[in-house]
């Protein structure tokens, strides 16, 4: 009985990564588009996922064509893409800078694809293997310019995001945090303004004099009032 090892194609271990890869990229390239509200990119992940997912779906067939089976091996980084990619509290931007940082460099190298062209040109491998392999290749290095240009984009957005936000209105958590500061500071106002006129009518009881707020809490009002106004003009 010949050893089963012998048995196997040398390219079966390609073909078997190459298929769990593009699968489980498939998934978190498809959760990430269904959460982003970005069009250029939602369009853009959608289109990438969808090929992943088939160059998942076509290797695992010719893994089957050729007679075996795929062999499914336990990725531990697939949850935490999926995780980075569907976080609310992360822009865009930012899972594009966890997950693919290299195709924001402006010295970006498209990566080598030299293991799989050396089987697309070794005559022992069978022709569909070798045809299939070329054409993925072909979408991939397709997929990449896509999604670098996209990333630029919204590198870009940001970027002018950013711009707007310097010149423009103030944003809405900062809209909120002076809000909430100026009612802090009324209702305090409110109650040193209390506490002096209480103080003043005790002392018109004892000597029937009649002022405004002491010196005490005038100077604590204007110091409150500078504070506050400093930090409503940093917001």
């Amino acid at each position: 009985m010949a050893d089963e090892k012998s048995t196997h194609p040398s390219y079966l271990g390609l073909l078997n990564g190459i298929s769990q890869g593009e699968t489980n990229a498939g998934v978190y390239l498809s959760a990430w588009e269904k959460v982003t509200t970005d069009p250029v990119l939602q369009k853009t992940l959608a289109t990438v996922a969808e090929r992943e997912t088939t160059h998942g779906n076509v290797f695992r067939q010719r893994i089957e064509r050729l007679g075996f089976s795929l062999q499914v091996k336990e990725n531990p980084d697939q949850a935490n893409k999926v995780a980075t990619v569907t976080d609310p509290n992360m822009s865009d931007l930012e899972k594009i800078q966890c997950l693919i940082p290299a195709l924001l460099k402006s010295d970006w190298v498209e990566p080598s694809f030299s293991a799989i062209e050396e089987k697309i040109n070794d005559v022992s491998v069978d022709q569909l293997t070798r045809d299939t392999l070329r054409w993925y290749v072909a979408e991939e290095r397709d997929s990449l310019q896509l999604l670098r240009a996209c990333a630029k984009h919204v590198q870009e957005q940001a970027a002018a995001g950013q711009a707007n936000g310097a010149v423009g209105t103030p944003s809405a958590d900062a809209q909120a945090i002076m809000a909430c500061l100026g009612q802090g500071f009324a209702s305090l106002q409110q109650t040193i303004q209390q506490a002096s006129e209480g103080g003043r009518s005790a002392g018109a009881l004892t000597n029937g004099s009649s002022t405004g707020p002491s010196v005490d809490a005038q100077a604590i009002m204007a110091c409150m009032t500078e504070g506050f106004g400093s930090l409503q003009k940093s917001l």
